[in-house]
């Protein structure tokens, strides 16, 4: 018997370039990349304002945000010397792109600003930090992505409609350098997110997004729809009290990245850190809605629940025992 041998089928397959976005290797590098989480939950796709309208949220998951870092040359005039000279200069800019159609949505370029950066995307927001270079100092940057178009059609989200979006940015000063950021997440994404900053101190604290949100207007210009909102009057400096510090006393070495994840309650995130150190918490952003106190009188519920119980098993009984003689009548 002949054996006959055939080449296996070819199991490559063919890749079609769509689009490409390039950056100049020698003047421009990638310093941070942040995408929305695609499990994550958005409770509600607009946010209503004070006055009762409503702001349609820019909810893209196949949108990405790009961080890099570049160095612009210019040519200034010495006075002293009486000489042109080469004056470099570093900038942080930010990329939003959308993965499918290749489209830069907006770019956004913070002259005089360097590393450490840091930066996290979630929902239709954008948070990032870096040196001032100009000033001397620590900031945090947050864009909030809102669409134009009429909330009562917003069912479905297609790369290739068109967008026209309201871009809302405010920038913070912090006083100190972070090294990672990320975002609480929750079940359903009902309860209020906190951005937790991973320090060079090797401490990680929890941010309110509330105290991060572009629409912060100024004290003078503090309206009662404001406040119906819940917003809190414009405060350049972010100074979060010592309570908000997730580790407490303690550090983590070499701190590299910060996840975190929903539990079964609403009302709770787990944060876990890692570096040298290994880092486990549970948060609760809005406080514990969810959950009985530890005050609460248990032993008045079960009773209350077991005499509601035999109450309806008397009463069923009492009702078939009631139609019975009647029927006999």
């Amino acid at each position: 018997m002949k054996s006959s041998s055939s080449s296996p089928p070819s199991s490559s397959v063919p890749a079609t370039l769509f689009w490409s976005t390039a950056f100049n290797e020698a003047e421009e590098k990638i310093v941070g990349v942040a995408f929305p989480n695609e499990n994550e939950h958005v409770h509600s796709f607009v946010r209503i304002l004070g006055d009762r309208s409503v702001l349609v949220k820019y909810l893209n998951k196949n949108m990405v945000v790009i961080g890099t870092q570049f160095v612009s040359k210019s040519i200034v005039f010495n006075e002293e010397s009486e000489q042109k000279e080469e004056k470099l200069e570093q900038s942080i800019s930010i990329y939003i792109i959308d993965t499918v159609t290749g489209n830069i949505i907006e770019r956004f370029i913070h002259r005089g600003t360097s590393l450490p950066f840091s930066l996290v995307c979630s929902e239709n927001f954008v948070v990032y930090s870096y040196w001032n270079t100009k000033s001397f100092r620590f900031e945090v940057s947050v864009l909030e992505l809102f669409d134009s178009q009429d909330p009562f059609n917003y069912t479905t989200f297609s790369s290739f409609d068109e967008h026209k979006l309201n871009i809302l940015q405010q920038s913070y000063i912090y006083p100190n350098p972070i090294l990672t950021m990320a975002v609480t997440t929750t079940r359903r994404g009902i309860t209020a997110k906190q951005i937790l900053f991973g320090l060079d101190s090797g401490q990680i604290v929890a941010i309110e997004k509330r105290l991060l949100d572009p629409r912060r207007p100024r004290k003078e210009d503090f309206t009662p729809d404001d406040r119906e909102e819940g917003l809190i009057p414009y405060n350049p400096l972010l100074t979060p009290p010592l309570t908000t510090h997730l580790t407490y006393n303690r550090t983590i070495s070499r701190l590299r990245g910060i996840k975190t994840i929903g539990t079964e309650l609403e009302s709770q995130s787990v944060v876990f850190a890692y570096g040298t150190d290994l880092f486990y918490t549970i948060v609760t952003p809005s406080k514990e809605f969810d959950v009985l106190g530890d005050d609460f009188n248990q032993t008045t519920l079960i009773l209350t629940v077991v005499v509601l119980i035999l109450t309806t098993i008397i009463s069923q009984y009492l009702i078939k025992r009631k139609e019975l003689e009647q029927a006999w009548k």
